[in-house]
């Protein structure tokens, strides 16, 4: 298909010029759920494998969760989650996708990087469109994409690199939701909006914040010791 943002009920290729190469495409996937989704991916990946297909540096794996019932409070958590843990994120990632290196997954961390800043102007937002403005000023060229709600209804993660290897994909949705999740809870089990504390931004507290299984958390500490090598 030519260049589209319509959520379609089946895969579909179509075009994108941020991609580089003459025979160039993004693969964009239907709305996926639970293990079946997991299923299709694998799927998926496999094909794409065999087809030999490959990425560059100018691809991106974009994420997108349902975000039709969060509350302002748990939009602001995740965004303080993403805040605090941008610069272990970016461990886990290439150089080309860390801190304002690539103009499509811009650093959500403002001009100075000061975690504490970001924090007390997120709690400043009265609507989700405000706090939109504040984290990425309209623009969906951030690692975390506030602007897909009104257009799908979902948060949108651009942060990882293009890989068509199932197992970097599902513990990137693994970890990704489970900060969403984590962000949810925070909301309903207190009465005051305590949110995330500036504090610990390390690795293991990614992890243990998303309570992904071991096997991710496992995967996570030998990929970060590999993007650093």
């Amino acid at each position: 298909e030519g260049y589209n943002h319509v959520t379609s009920a089946q895969w579909k290729l179509v075009n994108d010029g941020s991609i580089m190469g003459a025979q160039s495409f993004e693969l964009v996937s239907p709305i996926l759920k639970g293990q079946d989704g997991l299923h299709q991916l694998a799927i998926v990946c496999r094909v794409l494998a065999e087809q030999g297909a490959k990425v560059n540096k100018s691809c991106g794996v974009h994420v997108h969760h349902d975000a039709s019932d969060l509350t302002l409070n748990t939009w602001k958590n995740f965004c303080k989650y993403y805040v605090k843990y941008e610069k272990t994120l970016d461990s886990l990632m290439p150089v080309s996708r860390r801190d304002n290196n690539n103009s499509f997954c811009a650093s959500m961390l403002g001009d100075d990087g000061d975690v504490k800043a970001r924090f007390a102007a997120i709690d400043r937002a009265t609507d989700l469109q405000r706090l939109a403005t504040i984290m990425c000023g309209q623009s969906r060229y951030y690692k975390l994409n506030l602007m897909a709600f009104w257009r799908h209804g979902t948060v949108e993660v651009r942060h990882h690199s293009g890989t068509i290897e199932y197992e970097k994909i599902a513990a990137w949705v693994e970890l990704t939701q489970g900060l969403l999740e984590k962000s949810v809870w925070l909301e309903a089990t207190s009465t005051v909006n305590r949110g995330p504390s500036v504090h610990g931004s390390d690795l293991n507290s990614v992890c243990v914040t998303a309570r992904i299984a071991s096997q991710t958390t496992a995967y996570y500490r030998t990929r970060q010791l590999a993007m650093a090598a």
